[in-house]
């Protein structure tokens, strides 16, 4: 009877591991098509919206040298830092952590180069935004996100990934509206 028992509840497990690891890969490829389509309408300026959030890029700017004098050092050699200004609005009826201070991609030569982890060393500093903050219902913050970046990438072929989103907006400014020929 034991034995049975032990044999049912391996069998449970089995079974739960494998529908866990089927919704893990239903899950990721219902976001990369999202992602795909997601990604061709927004630019600088845009707001989109993530799960609890709407997320507005403001600009972006680069740098080689320290960001804080104090806490940074300066970029390692072959990259840089890119520092993306954000407006984040909690959208959500309650409070609500950031999580994650979004990812940085960048398609080069038809692949996507992900950046997902941000420089540490400006967490807790003015102007900086991290994971650790919280906002209220319907507060706005802005506030910056650095991602070290290696120099062969080109600002033009990036594009920022909301927190707690799927929707990327490109760091570059909207393109001009072709002028329409009239008759």
């Amino acid at each position: 009877m034991l034995k049975k028992i032990g044999i049912g509840f391996v069998v449970l497990i089995i079974v739960a591991a494998i529908v866990n690891q089927g919704e893990e890969t239903s899950s990721s490829g219902s976001s990369s098509s999202v992602k795909t389509d997601s990604n061709k309408g927004n630019y600088i300026g845009d707001t989109v919206t993530g799960s609890y959030f709407n997320v507005t890029v403001l600009g972006v700017t680069e740098q080689r040298s320290s960001l804080d004098e104090f806490m940074c050092d300066a970029a390692p050699s072959g990259s840089r830092y890119v520092m993306v200004n954000i407006a984040i609005e909690n959208i959500d009826a309650e409070s609500r952590s950031m999580m994650d201070e979004g990812e940085l991609h960048v398609n080069h030569d038809g692949k996507v180069i992900e950046y997902d982890q941000t420089e540490s060393c400006v967490m807790g500093q003015d102007g900086y935004l991290n994971w650790l903050d919280d906002l209220g219902p319907f507060i706005k913050r802005e506030g910056r996100v650095v991602f070290v970046v290696a120099d062969r990438f080109d600002v033009s072929q990036m594009s920022y990934q909301v927190p707690r989103g799927y929707d990327k907006i490109r760091l570059t400014e909207r393109p001009a509206e072709p002028a329409s020929s009239g008759s």
